[in-house]
């Protein structure tokens, strides 16, 4: 491994480095470092000089993100917006032949946007025809209004756009009949805020069966039941 190693951060052609950083994932995902196997996999298939080449590095990746009982993405997005509150174009509705006027905070605010958000699962136990695995995911919104903005709506802050969620579970997976694909009983609960304040707190059941599934498509039913309680009506019935 220590050749390897050398062998990477040396001055050596395309073709070895991208051995070495083969026989690196090998030695770590033998070692049961997972994570570390899959990041050496990644600089691999960075120096694939064909699509043969780093197609055999995408088997291997998945290969070892399979044997891998922990598994962890995020995801992260900032782009502009024209219309962050969902506001309207102008401050005056009219219903029955009376007018209704808002405050300037409710026409279109613009500004930049930022989602994101993190997934977590983990393998409790699986076998050739089976899965159970415990997940939790997180994911927030944040904006940042413009000067013209924050200039026409003073009274608004920030933070009052921000969202966050987080939910957690146990998913158990298995193959209920050979002519169907699996089946997964999930269950799962959750909670909301936004600007700082908690919304929703839930908990659901979930019952899915693949009836059909291919490369590109999938067919699947899903039975369900959910329990929201809505804090936001506490906050609401308090302003």
């Amino acid at each position: 491994i220590a050749i390897a190693e050398q062998i990477w951060r040396g001055p050596y052609s395309r073709a070895e480095r991208l051995r070495a950083a083969l026989v690196i994932a090998d030695y770590h995902a033998s070692n049961g470092r997972f994570l570390v196997a899959k990041l050496w996999a990644r600089r691999a298939y960075g120096l694939g000089a064909s699509p043969q080449e780093r197609q055999a590095i995408a088997a291997l990746y998945k290969r070892i993100d399979a044997a891998s009982p922990l598994s962890v993405s995020a995801r992260l997005s900032f782009a502009p917006s024209s219309n962050v509150n969902n506001g309207g174009e102008t401050k005056v509705i009219v219903i029955g032949g009376f007018p209704f006027v808002f405050g300037d905070s409710s026409l279109r605010l613009s500004g930049i946007e930022a989602t994101g958000g993190a997934t977590l699962s983990y393998k409790i136990r699986q076998t050739a025809r089976s899965l159970t695995e415990a997940y939790g995911d997180v994911s927030f919104r944040k904006v940042w209004l413009d000067a013209g903005s924050a200039d026409l709506a003073p009274e608004v802050a920030n933070s009052d756009f921000d969202q966050f969620g987080l939910s957690a579970g146990l998913r158990h997976s298995w193959q209920a009949a050979p002519a169907l694909g699996p089946t997964s009983a999930i269950l799962s609960f959750g909670m909301g805020y936004v600007a700082g304040a908690q919304v929703t707190d839930w908990r659901a059941i979930e019952l899915r069966q693949v009836v059909f599934q291919s490369d590109r498509r999938s067919l699947g039913l899903t039975l369900a039941a959910r329990a929201d309680d809505r804090l936001d009506n506490a906050i609401n019935s308090a302003t």
